[in-house]
């Protein structure tokens, strides 16, 4: 899926001269410099003299954190600069500079009074002395730290990974790890134990506090029935935890998409006045304006009833807020405005709940008192407009102790204070070059209608959904790992390169205006620098990969899937029911469910769940019980 935006309309236009043009062996440098892990450059030989989107990192929220003495700390993990501002005496304090490409995001306060940094691009944790304004220290962690808190019984700052580990850093002493082997977001500490969320899986899990006990799984956000189509179904399900914070009141609150379980046409078709509120008038809602992914639903003007007015969007993802108490029971489930909603804030009095929607430039205040019982809406906000972007592109929240409201603005880089009724009181630019005109990135993280691209690929991968077409079921497929070389595209192989995909996925699916050929080649650049993600730790012992990989040439996978990429482009019949495209196998351990319908929830049922394969793709019938497992552990280790 592919969003763009009012804003984007206007970049497009103005996308080829953004920076000066890149020979092939400067680009490869480029992304380099960008990319530390696994870096697959892009076709940069064929590619128009501006990609001021190339090197740019994915939205991942969480850009925000409140110190003691309202010293607001916003990370800026394009520019790779931490600033710093004293929303109480109203000044820039400073900001920190560091290295190249180690994209700065999620934060905590130590005990110490310094800032504990997540750096997603290079792995490791920053300490940020907020006295000195200078890096005291750098330290590895793990491959892909997502998730930070800070432990005052036990003062420690406590990293998860989304590689699966969640490691123990006090001030004194070893660090220690515990291996929990799930896709790990964020993490907080509650009544002496620790409670971790997972990213696309949208789940919580409990372990005690020195990571002594195994993980078990604490909770989930509920399915949401939402109506019967074609006399099958549908539902909504969750997935894609952005933000998992730990309430004053000891509750848990999780804000997450929903995706339908059932065939896409019916958050359209079942969009009657039953799911259609605060419409000021008795008239039947109709759809309109319908995209395949949503449609805007209008109802006709109470006064002037010649004239409609367009009151929400239907869409097959939506945003919602799930709150559990302390033993992990549902306490509530609602949905809530906002698309692509990448980073929440608790109040200090625990009353309010504010999440950070960057696909269409929203902040949205719920009340927590009124998350109870379960409720699912046919719609969200129509696509706000670009006259009223007050709050640039909102990526990370926090409030002041006196409950005012604090926004990170991306682009432009800014903060912005808000009274009660989110008008600005207080803003202040922050430091670092601003650039316009990035359609490739901004195409992908706004939405034209419903949903915008990053809503189905978060952070560039995928949600791990399986979806209901007429007549075929898909899964979502990551663009991770070097797009661009894996052409065709979609499962049938049937769209030939970029521009294709965004006639059929962008404008006719999801309602967008066609972008230019510079804006389909900037998103291209954008999408080609995205690293495959890496698998969980830890990795098999040498011996064990070397048996799985000739296990792997002996069934003769390395036929289709081989080369840097894992994958020769081939559309091929193996027995699954029809032609499919043959896919990359870099970060395939991190991106379960597998094969085209997501019939593998792991990757032993790939080989031995009937109809989920076959001998035709893969014959593992001629090797022994320990070859396959060592197969198995080689392919959960790419």
């Amino acid at each position: 899926m592919w969003g763009t935006g009012p804003l984007t309309l206007v970049l497009l236009a103005s996308a080829g001269a953004a920076c000066s043009p890149e020979t092939e062996a400067e680009a490869d440098a480029h992304l380099a410099r960008q990319r530390p892990r696994g870096s697959v450059p892009g076709a940069s030989s064929t590619s128009p003299p501006s990609l001021p989107s190339k090197g740019l990192t994915p939205l991942t929220g969480g850009t925000l954190t409140m110190m003691r003495g309202e010293l607001a700390a916003a990370s800026d993990p394009d520019r790779s600069l931490v600033s710093f501002v004293d929303v109480t005496r109203r000044r820039l304090v400073g900001s920190v500079t560091l290295p190249a490409g180690s994209q700065p995001t999620r934060s905590a306060e130590d005990g110490e009074g310094n800032l504990q940094v997540l750096l997603r691009g290079t792995g490791q944790v920053a300490t940020i002395s907020r006295r000195t304004m200078s890096v005291l220290s750098l330290d590895a962690v793990c491959a892909e730290p997502r998730g930070i808190t800070w432990d005052p019984v036990n003062r420690r700052t406590i990293v998860a990974c989304a590689s699966g580990e969640l490691i123990s850093r006090p001030l004194e002493g070893a660090e220690t790890v515990t291996r929990l082997g799930h896709e790990l977001r964020d993490v907080m500490v509650r009544s002496g134990g620790v409670i971790v969320s997972t990213f696309r899986g949208a789940r919580l899990l409990s372990l005690s506090a020195d990571g002594s006990s195994t993980a078990r799984p604490l909770a989930a956000p509920p399915r949401i029935p939402f109506g019967t189509f074609e006399n099958a179904p549908v539902a909504f399900v969750p997935n894609t935890a952005w933000k998992t914070l730990a309430l004053p009141n000891g509750n848990i609150a999780m804000v997450h998409q929903r995706s339908v379980d059932g065939d896409v046409r019916a958050t359209t078709e079942l969009a009657g006045p039953e799911f259609v509120t605060d419409t000021t008038t008795t008239s039947v809602p109709r759809v309109v304006g319908r995209a395949y992914y949503g449609g805007d639903i209008v109802v006709m003007d109470p006064v002037n009833r010649s004239v409609e007015r367009r009151v929400c969007t239907t869409g097959v993802v939506r945003s919602a807020v799930t709150v559990f108490d302390p033993r992990g029971l549902v306490r509530g489930s609602h949905e809530v405005l906002g698309i692509l909603p990448i980073d929440a804030a608790v109040s200090p009095d625990g009353t309010e709940l504010v999440v950070a929607a960057a696909g269409n430039h929203q902040v949205t205040r719920v009340a927590l008192q009124r998350i109870t019982g379960l409720e699912g809406k046919a719609c969200g906000p129509p696509q706000a407009s670009g006259a009223d972007d007050r709050f640039g592109q909102p990526t990370g929240v926090a409030y002041r102790p006196d409950g005012a409201l604090v926004v990170h603005s991306r682009q432009p880089p800014m903060l912005l204070v808000l009274s009660d009724d989110d008008t600005v009181i207080d803003s202040y630019t922050l430091p670092g070059s601003w650039s316009a005109s990035t359609p490739g990135h901004t195409v992908f993280h706004t939405s034209p209608r419903a949903v915008a691209c990053a809503s189905c690929h978060p952070e560039g991968g995928d949600d791990g959904h399986v979806w209901r077409f007429p007549g075929e079921v898909r899964r979502t497929q990551p663009l991770t790992g070097g797009l661009s070389k894996t052409a065709p595209f979609h499962w049938a192989g049937n769209r030939a390169d970029m521009a294709a995909i965004m006639s059929d996925t962008f404008v006719d699916r999801m309602g967008g205006a066609p972008p230019d050929s510079s804006a389909v080649a900037d998103l291209t650049a954008f999408l080609d620098a995205l690293p495959a993600p890496s698998a969980s730790a830890p990795q098999p012992p040498p011996a064990r990969l070397s048996q799985g990989q000739l296990a792997f040439a002996t069934v003769g996978c390395n036929t289709c899937h081989g080369g840097p990429l894992m994958t020769n482009n081939a559309t091929v019949d193996v027995g699954t029911g029809a032609p499919f495209q043959v896919p990359s196998l870099i970060g395939l351990g991190a991106r379960a469910p597998y094969m085209h319908n997501g019939c593998a929830t792991t990757m032993r049922e790939r080989f031995t769940k009937p109809g989920c394969g076959g001998s035709k793709h893969g014959d593992v019938s001629k090797l022994s019980a320990d070859d396959l497992d060592a197969l198995v552990d080689y392919l959960t280790g790419l």
